[in-house]
C-alpha cells in the first residue's frame, strides 16, 4: 500500500524540492515530468480537488457496456461445483468446463 501523502512529499520522487509548493508539478511543465521520472508520484489525481472530474462517469458507462455485453450470452457450467471456492478464491480444477451461447 502506498500513502499518497508521503509520494506527495517523497524526496525520492519530487527531489529536494518536495516539500516546497511548485504548482507546474501538476500543470504539465517539461520539466516536472523529468523531475518526477515516475508515474507514482502523480497520485495527487487520485482525490479532490484534482480528481478526474469523468472518473465517475467512466466507471458507470464501464458497468453498462459490462451488462449489456454479458446479456447477450448465456453461461452453463459443467461438471462438479464442488471444491470450486477455497478460502474465498476461485479455484478452477483441471477438466472444468463451461460452455458460452450466444442468445439472440
Amino acid at each position: 500500500m502506498l500513502s499518497r501523502l508521503v509520494a506527495k512529499r517523497s524526496v525520492a520522487l519530487w527531489g529536494a524540492g518536495a516539500e516546497e509548493f511548485w504548482p507546474g508539478r501538476s500543470a504539465g511543465e517539461e520539466d516536472a515530468a523529468a523531475a518526477v521520472g515516475s508515474n507514482y508520484g502523480f497520485l495527487i489525481f487520485l482525490e479532490e480537488p484534482r480528481e478526474c472530474i469523468g472518473d465517475a462517469l467512466a466507471k458507470v458507462n464501464l458497468q453498462c457496456l459490462l451488462t449489456a455485453t454479458i446479456s447477450r450470452f448465456e453461461f452453463e457450467q459443467g461438471g462438479k461445483r464442488e471444491g470450486l471456492l477455497r478460502r474465498g478464491s476461485p479455484k478452477i480444477p483441471r477438466g472444468y468446463s463451461y460452455t458460452v451461447k450466444g442468445v439472440v
